[in-house]
Formats: C-alpha cells, sequence, structure tokens
C-alpha cells in the first residue's frame, strides 16, 4: 500500500548568529513544503545508496552531528536527528556540503543535464576546491512491476536498481556538472584552451578515460596548467 510523506525542504538561508544547534532547529521551519509519492514498500530492492544511517555532518553546521543515509532513486538525503525523519533536496538555494564520516563520502548539489532538463543533484565529490573536480553520480533506477498477461507467464515484481555510477567534471567553482563524455576527441574539448596539453598527455601516459585512477591524473594535470 503507497504512503504519502512529506519532503521538507530544509536549511532556509536567513539565519542569526549564534550556536549551530539553535541555527539548525531554526533551518527545520520552513514554509515550503513538498508532497510526494512515496514507494511502494513490497518493491524490491533498496532505493539507498547506502541502507544504513552514518553518522554526518552539513556544512555551517558541523558541530551538529546527525544520521544521514542519501536516497539514489529519490535523490535526496535521509536527515534523522530526535527520532524524526526529515529530507534534504538538491537545490542551488542551499549549497552545503554533506559529509558522511563513516564512509568518509562528501556530496554536493550541483547543476546537470539530465535527459532534456537542467536540474539539480547531488554529486559525490572525489577532489574539491581545485580548478577542476571529479564527481560521481550514484542513481538508483526503479522498473515497474510486470503483470502476467497470459495463465503461463508469471508476475515480475517491481524493483530498485543500482545504476552504474557516472564520472562528471565541475569546472572553475562554477554549480555546473558536466559528465564525463565517452568519447575522447569530446571529453579533451571540456579543457577549452588546454584541450591540445591534455590531449598529449593522455597519450604520452596512455590512460583512459573510463577508469577513475585515470581521470584523477588528468584533472590533476589541468589544475597544474
Amino acid at each position: 500500500m503507497k504512503t504519502i510523506i512529506k519532503l521538507f525542504v530544509l536549511f532556509q538561508v536567513g539565519l542569526l548568529m549564534g550556536q549551530d544547534i539553535d541555527n539548525f532547529n531554526h533551518l527545520t521551519n520552513t514554509n515550503s513544503i513538498k508532497t510526494f509519492a512515496n514507494y511502494d514498500t513490497t518493491i524490491k530492492g533498496s532505493p539507498y545508496i547506502q541502507d544504513d544511517y552514518e553518522r554526518g555532518s552539513i556544512s555551517n553546521f558541523k558541530d551538529v552531528i546527525l544520521s544521514i543515509k542519501y536516497n539514489g532513486y529519490g535523490d535526496y538525503m535521509e536527515v534523522l536527528r530526535n527520532g524524526k525523519v526529515q529530507y534534504f533536496l538538491p537545490s542551488k538555494e542551499y549549497p552545503y556540503e554533506v559529509q558522511l564520516l563513516g564512509s568518509s563520502k562528501l556530496y554536493k548539489a550541483f547543476q546537470f543535464r539530465k535527459k532534456k532538463e537542467v536540474v539539480y543533484g547531488f554529486f559525490r565529490l572525489l577532489t574539491i576546491n581545485q580548478k577542476s573536480n571529479l564527481l560521481i553520480r550514484e542513481e538508483v533506477s526503479k522498473t515497474e512491476a510486470v503483470k502476467p498477461k497470459t495463465g503461463y507467464s508469471t508476475y515480475t515484481p517491481a524493483k530498485f536498481k543500482r545504476e552504474s555510477d557516472a564520472f562528471f567534471i565541475n569546472f572553475d567553482g562554477s554549480d555546473l556538472a558536466q559528465e564525463v563524455p565517452r568519447r575522447k576527441k569530446d571529453f579533451i574539448k571540456l579543457f577549452g584552451d588546454a584541450a591540445k596539453d591534455v590531449d598529449s598527455y593522455i597519450k604520452k601516459e596512455k590512460l583512459n578515460i573510463k577508469k577513475e585512477r585515470d581521470l584523477l591524473r588528468i584533472l590533476s594535470f589541468y589544475n597544474q596548467l
């Protein structure tokens, strides 16, 4: 049976200076409320990137230790505090970083193209505060249930599926995340005037733009130009 959950858009701007606890409590009071249909509990699999809550913090409120987990299907952070679950949605207005202490994962919202739309979503940061930074987009998709069409076919339940991670690059401190193209010639175009230098470095070092460690090396080279 489907239930309805209310996703409260947390963390409003316009805070009074003071202790982090007081500020955090102030942030949970908002007039912006969105209602979404929650997923059916009979769906197989999990919508979460990690099923268990982790101790974590949100930038600007680092002294407030929270229990957090990332819902990769809904693309929001579930925040458990004082026995209540609240929801932190990715947005331009609230560009806070979410640090998960157990797994050492760091998340932040960026603008990116999803199909034909430009939207905001959470990305995991592999590097930070550089001229270019490598990001990972973690997603969970859902396949719908398939009802039997004949007496000989079987029912296939709906299920969540953890998709393969996708690499993105963020340049020059903007809020835009650009997906790493599959073709190298499209990839090097991302670097503008430095494209030739990056291309030569890739060839010299025999790097593969589909591998995380090689992408980190390429961006490290570019950041030093």
